[in-house]
């Protein structure tokens, strides 16, 4: 049972997600190398994530 001090997040697609990101890439010209540091971060922190709570 949720108290008043927890908020429910809503829950994006990995669509939605990949989109958002795609979006921030292309405002900030990032070169294919950097784009793909952006990337693997990415990775890594969803990877992190999926074990501890849902996105």
């Amino acid at each position: 049972m949720k108290t008043d001090t927890q908020k429910t997040t809503p829950r994006k697609t990995v669509r939605e997600i990949s989109d958002e990101i795609m979006e921030i890439l292309k405002k900030e010209h990032l070169t294919a190398d950097k784009a793909w540091n952006v990337l693997e971060a990415v990775r890594r922190k969803v990877h992190e994530s999926a074990f501890n709570k849902p996105l």
